[in-house]
């Protein structure tokens, strides 16, 4: 591999050993024939404070030239793209200030090639979170130092800051996307990783599709990223509430059946019914009974410590069920099996792509499902859905 610099040209005037001298510098030139480099400003390299004050400036860079470094250090080949930069430095008093502007235009990487050397950061997916619509990469990338420092070394200042700026992009994705859309995570900087739905329920809450707008505004932005969505149901939080929703549509079939709908809501479903207070207490009653017989509602009294029973008596009278104990008691013949936790956790997936495709306008080819877990992370009667970012 071989870069060429030609047409290169420029003055350096100026250039003392006096303390307070400045050579005014104004280099140009070419890189391999079509991408113009330019260096301008100030130095005093013979002074005994060097002092330094340049911008460098390369445009149009070809990356393919330093293909094989990227296949080495990144396990990725780059099979098209542009780099141009625009540098500035500033040493004065032995310290060292630098911005670093680099915008990548069009960097397309080949396919994974396996190297010793390649870092284990997913590379793609930093690539797509960092890529805009117009497939342009702009980066900030500040670096300081001293050179009296004895682990001083610019390349590795170089290095490190860009390390640190890959590492923090991999490890916390979706901080970088909701720097994009801004006001949207609050305290919780992954709160986008993930979409809460209350026990039992497959309907999204509103606050939930508030946090799909923003991902739906960060994909549109990034279209080379993908979301992946987990469904999800815990048997202990879920199974619970549908237990009850399943105890619940029983007591409205029972009403269905003793007063049949009339007039306006003769159409009315058995879903649709509401129950009061009273209604739902006569109605728990009753298919309890159907259930477990009349002698059922009541329980043995229980003898007290500190009193004896009556004389041929081995306990007091017993005591009738309260409303909680019968519908605990109803619960517990309730199987809310494997297959139906699953179906709630699709539905719920289901919920999350159809909002980000219908309401968000993400395109579809950016939202994928992949298999439903039934162990998720759970909190106070809430089920998370976890969302993932890879690069599409």
């Amino acid at each position: 591999m071989a870069t060429k610099i030609e047409e290169f040209s420029g003055t350096i005037r100026g250039l003392s050993s006096e303390q307070i001298a400045k050579a005014d510098v104004d280099l140009a030139g070419k890189v391999d024939k079509y991408a113009p480099f330019r260096i301008k400003g100030q130095i005093n390299p013979l002074s005994e404070d060097a002092y330094t004050d340049v911008s460098v400036v390369f445009e149009n860079l070809n990356l393919t030239t330093i293909s094989p470094y990227s296949g080495k250090f990144t396990g990725y080949p780059i099979n098209k793209g542009k780099l141009s930069l625009d540098l500035a430095y500033k040493l004065s008093q032995k310290e060292l200030v630098g911005e670093n502007k680099v915008l990548l235009d069009q960097i397309t990487m080949g396919s994974e090639v396996k190297s010793p050397d390649a870092t284990s950061l997913p590379i793609p997916l930093v690539l797509a979170l960092l890529k805009d619509r117009k497939g342009q990469i702009d980066i900030d990338l500040p670096v300081s130092g001293n050179l009296d420092d004895p682990e001083f070394s610019y390349g590795g200042i170089i290095w490190q800051a860009l390390l640190n700026l890959i590492t923090k992009i991999a490890t916390s994705p979706f901080s970088l996307v909701g720097g994009l859309v801004g006001g949207v995570m609050g305290d919780d900087p992954d709160s986008l990783k993930y979409i809460a739905f209350p026990a039992g329920i497959m309907e999204m809450p509103p606050t939930e599709q508030e946090k799909l707008v923003a991902l739906g505004k960060a994909l549109s932005a990034r279209p080379g990223l993908r979301l992946d969505i987990t469904g999800a149901a815990d048997s202990g939080v879920d199974g619970k509430a549908l237990a009850e929703a399943k105890l619940l549509t029983q007591l409205k079939k029972i009403k269905f059946v003793q007063q049949p709908p009339s007039g306006d809501g003769a159409t009315a479903s058995v879903e649709s019914l509401e129950l009061t207070p009273e209604e739902e207490a006569k109605y728990l009653k009753q298919l309890f009974v159907e259930k477990f017989g009349e002698s059922a509602l009541s329980k043995p009294g229980d003898t007290s410590k500190t009193e004896k029973p009556e004389k041929g008596s081995e306990s007091k009278a017993p005591k009738a069920l309260t409303a909680d104990e019968m519908k605990a008691k109803l619960l517990e013949g309730i199987v809310v099996d494997e297959g139906q936790l699953r179906v709630l956790a699709q539905q719920r997936a289901q919920q999350i792509r159809e909002y980000l495709i219908q309401e968000a306008k993400v395109p579809g080819n950016q939202v994928f499902l992949v298999e439903v877990v039934l162990n998720p992370v759970t909190e106070e009667g809430v089920v998370r859905i976890p969302l993932a970012l890879n690069a599409n």
